[in-house]
C-alpha cells in the first residue's frame, strides 16, 4: 500500500489527482441559497477573525461561539461579536467521535435559546 502512495497516487505522484475543496465563501453563498445558515466554526482556534466580514458578505449567519476549547474569554467575545454583527451565536461538543479514547459529545452545552434563533433565522 505504501508503494501505491509512493510510486502512484501519493502527492507529486503521476497518478495523483487533487481534492476539490470548496472555498469557505462559495459554501457559504450555497448554504444561504438553499435557505440555510451557515456558521463558521470555533473561530477560537483558528484565530482567522480577519475572514468574519468576507464570510458575512459572501451570506454566513452565524458563529460558533460555544465550543470544548473556546476559554472563557473566547466565548465572551464571540457572544459579544456575534451580537453586534447579527449573527446567531451557535456551538456544540464538536464531537467525531472517540479519540485516543475520549468521546467529546456532549461535552459543550449551548443556551437553549439558540435553537430558537436558528429556527427563527431559517430562510424555508
Amino acid at each position: 500500500m505504501e508503494e501505491a502512495f509512493r510510486n502512484y497516487i501519493g502527492f507529486d505522484s503521476p497518478a495523483y489527482v487533487p481534492k476539490y475543496q470548496l472555498k469557505p465563501s462559495d459554501a457559504f453563498r450555497l448554504i444561504a441559497e438553499a435557505g440555510g445558515i451557515g456558521a463558521m466554526a470555533h473561530p477560537g482556534t483558528s484565530r482567522r477573525d480577519d475572514l468574519i466580514g468576507d464570510f458575512i458578505a459572501a451570506g454566513m449567519r452565524a458563529i460558533e461561539v460555544y465550543h470544548p476549547k473556546h476559554t472563557e474569554g473566547d466565548i465572551r467575545r464571540y457572544e459579544r461579536l456575534a451580537l453586534k454583527l447579527g449573527l446567531v451565536a451557535t456551538g456544540g461538543s464538536d464531537s467525531h467521535g472517540r479519540r485516543d479514547g475520549t468521546l467529546t459529545l456532549g461535552a459543550c452545552t449551548v443556551p437553549l435559546s439558540t435553537v430558537e434563533k436558528l429556527k427563527a433565522a431559517r430562510d424555508y
